[in-house]
């Protein structure tokens, strides 16, 4: 068995829980449409990191990407374009699932931490 720690370009950064994790928790940021810099603020994103989940995110189809007009900036020449994020029919099943697992889960972690407290 090779136990090797991934390295390099391709190199695993995050623990898989940790990425399904922050799937879910901009999933729940976006269920009501949220722009870049919510999400970033309210999942604790950096720039690098956002592009990166939403790039998946989109590709998986998890969410909608809308186009936005920024209409502060309507009367310059520089009209800015803001993408809305919301989270996709696809993505609100994805948390139906996640949701009760991650209760399942803690609630399993905790039986166990009980049950070995009791053995010492």
């Amino acid at each position: 068995m090779n136990c090797e720690v991934p390295s390099g370009k391709g190199a695993l950064r995050r623990s898989r829980h940790d990425r399904i994790e922050k799937i879910a928790e901009i999933l729940t940021a976006t269920k009501q449409c949220a722009l870049k810099h919510h999400i970033i603020q309210k999942c604790h994103l950096s720039n690098e990191s956002f592009d990166q989940y939403i790039h998946q995110l989109l590709q998986y189809g998890l969410l909608n990407a809308y186009p936005a007009i920024d209409l502060r900036h309507v009367a310059g020449p520089k009209t800015r374009h803001r993408m809305i994020y919301q989270t996709s029919r696809k993505g609100q099943q994805f948390l139906m699932i996640y949701d009760p697992l991650m209760q399942l889960l803690t609630a399993e972690a905790k039986h166990n931490d009980q049950s070995q407290q009791i053995q010492v």
